[in-house]
């Protein structure tokens, strides 16, 4: 009875994880959901379930579609679920399993990227900037420049096109960010669901426990004095290399003072709506972002919730 009841959810199982991949294919939001499934399968029925309803649902989709090439997301998806399923089964910890997911992902944008170029003659970064041209054109097209002066216009043109090139210049830092949301979402919510399941032997990551490594400092400002020594390098963009790092360390640093400000606030005696609105006041301030980008250095530094040393014994 019990594994007839097995096989129909995962069965059930399948079919969601094949919608949310087709409807992940024009929703990005959606997608998230894709791997986040096929983890939960994995982690309660096994690897091997796990294989089976990822290689259904690519063919399912592929089935609806009508076409191969839609699968390379769904296919980084589902690659990313088997290894985070993987490491998880094998008893890898936390901050392991998450880093390696990281690098898994953005491994594989980077392998995307590159067949893409190879196969089509597309640059990925010359055609973000393609995109962003073309958006900013549609804008300087439907504004009204009734009343403005010609240098009120030209002045704004220069802050559309200076916007377009920062954002092309950080492409590459927010490659690293974006894979590093999709790891740790997909680790969260799929181990909370796994031990809402039953699989009480998982553990799930608490952001108020996040902690980065000491030797990150040290390892930042190497990058940076590299990058500026670069600029003594025949015709080396060195700033868009400098620019990377910086936002780079305001994302590690903002986080860590996140992190630490999460772990005092929970500890604080007040309602969890008052709790998740403080956060969410701190998180949208930019002053309290500048403190929290110091307050992230120092805890890097100090530890002040003594992680390193429970983790270490």
């Amino acid at each position: 009875m019990d594994r007839n009841k097995n096989i129909l959810q995962t069965i059930l199982l399948i079919v969601i994880v094949t919608i949310t991949g087709f409807l992940g294919l024009t929703m990005p939001i959606v997608a998230i959901a894709y791997p986040i499934l096929l983890t939960f399968i994995g982690l309660r029925n096994g690897m091997k379930n796990n294989i089976i309803a990822f290689i259904t649902s690519l063919i399912l989709i592929a089935a609806i579609t009508g076409s191969i090439g839609v699968l390379i997301i769904p296919l980084q998806y589902g690659i990313l679920s088997v290894f985070t399923v993987y490491m998880i089964n094998k008893g890898y910890k936390i901050n392991k399993v998450i880093l390696y997911s990281i690098g898994l992902v953005f491994l594989m944008v980077l392998i995307h990227m590159g067949l893409k170029w190879v196969t089509t003659g597309v640059n990925t970064f010359t055609e973000l900037e393609t995109s962003l041209t073309e958006v900013t054109n549609e804008q300087l097209s439907a504004l009204d420049t009734e009343g403005m002066s010609e240098a009120d216009v030209s002045e704004f043109k220069n802050i559309l096109k200076t916007t377009v090139d920062y954002i092309s210049s950080v492409f590459p830092v927010l490659l690293i960010v974006s894979s590093a949301f999709i790891a740790y979402i997909n680790y969260y919510v799929s181990t909370r669901l796994a031990r809402g399941s039953g699989r009480l032997d998982i553990a799930v990551p608490r952001f108020s426990r996040i902690i980065f490594p000491k030797h990150i400092i040290l390892g930042l400002g190497f990058l940076l004095l590299t990058s500026y020594a670069l600029q003594y390098v025949g015709n080396f963009n060195y700033m868009q290399l400098v620019n990377n790092i910086f936002i780079l360390m305001y994302v590690i640093f903002l986080l860590e003072g996140l992190s630490l400000t999460v772990f005092v606030i929970k500890k604080m005696e007040m309602g969890l709506f008052f709790k998740v609105l403080f956060i969410a006041i701190i998180a949208l301030s930019s002053f309290l972002n500048i403190v929290l980008f110091s307050v992230g250095i120092i805890d890097i530094v100090l530890d002040f919730r003594k992680i390193r040393k429970v983790s270490e014994t």
